[in-house]
C-alpha cells in the first residue's frame, strides 16, 4: 500500500536485491503488473487452479485461455466473439466481415471450428484515418493520453475495444477511424472450453 512513485521504486530495489543474493523466491501477488515487471518465471492461478506457468513475455504473448489473457496485460487483451465462414476466410460478428489473411485462414481450417474468440492487444491494432482493404469502421469514445501515446476506445460494432496509438491532434472522441487486427499477433480461443486454439508460438 504505497504511493505509485515509490511502489515502483521498491520494485526495482528488490529485484536488483535478488538478482545480486542469487536466491530463487516465490512472490505471491494479485498485481500483474508487479508479477511482470518482476518475475523470471510466472505461475497464474485461478480458483487454486494452476493455469499457466511460463516466462512474463510468452504469458503475455500466447496465454493458454481466456483468464490469462484478460488477467495478464494493462489494459487486457479485447475479446472478440466471432463467426468463421466454410473458407474461414474472413472474422464475421455484429455485421461485420473482416478479411483474414491467407496463412491465418488455413490455420484455422484444420482446427474445424465455427466460431473462434478472437483476442487482441491494445497494441496490436492497425489504426487508419482513411478507408482501406481490410479495414472496418469504428469510431472513438474515449481517449487517455499517456504520454507521447494514446489509449482510445473504439466503438467496432457492438464492441468496445482498447486500442494503443501514437499521439495525435487528428484523433478526437466522435471521430471515425478504421481498424484491422494484426493477426500474426492475435490469439484464436475456443468458444466453449476458452483454450487457445494454438497453444504456443504459431
Amino acid at each position: 500500500h504505497l504511493e505509485e512513485e515509490l511502489k515502483a521504486k521498491m520494485r526495482e530495489e528488490l529485484r536488483r536485491l535478488l538478482h545480486s543474493m542469487h536466491i530463487t523466491t516465490l512472490y505471491v501477488t494479485h498485481d500483474q503488473i508487479e508479477a511482470m515487471v518482476m518475475a523470471d518465471r510466472i505461475a497464474v492461478m485461478k480458483k487454486s487452479l494452476l493455469q499457466q506457468v511460463d516466462t512474463p513475455d510468452v504469458i503475455y504473448s500466447h496465454p493458454v485461455n481466456m483468464f490469462v489473457g484478460g488477467f495478464i496485460g494493462e489494459p487486457p487483451m479485447n475479446f472478440i466473439h466471432c463467426s468463421l465462414g466454410l473458407s474461414a476466410d474472413a472474422l464475421e460478428f455484429d455485421g461485420i466481415r473482416m478479411p483474414l489473411d491467407a496463412e491465418t485462414s488455413k490455420m484455422l481450417l484444420t482446427k474445424h471450428v465455427s466460431k473462434v474468440v478472437v483476442g487482441v492487444r491494445d497494441t496490436h491494432v492497425h489504426v487508419s484515418l482513411d478507408e482501406k482493404a481490410g479495414y472496418v469502421p469504428a469510431e472513438i469514445t474515449f481517449i487517455e493520453l499517456r504520454n507521447e501515446e494514446m489509449l482510445l476506445t473504439v466503438k467496432v460494432g457492438g464492441y468496445f475495444l482498447s486500442v494503443t496509438v501514437k499521439s495525435s491532434d487528428a484523433l478526437s472522441i466522435g471521430r471515425r477511424i478504421y481498424v484491422l487486427f494484426d493477426y500474426k499477433l492475435c490469439n484464436f480461443f475456443d468458444e466453449e472450453t476458452e483454450e487457445n486454439l494454438f497453444k504456443g508460438a504459431r
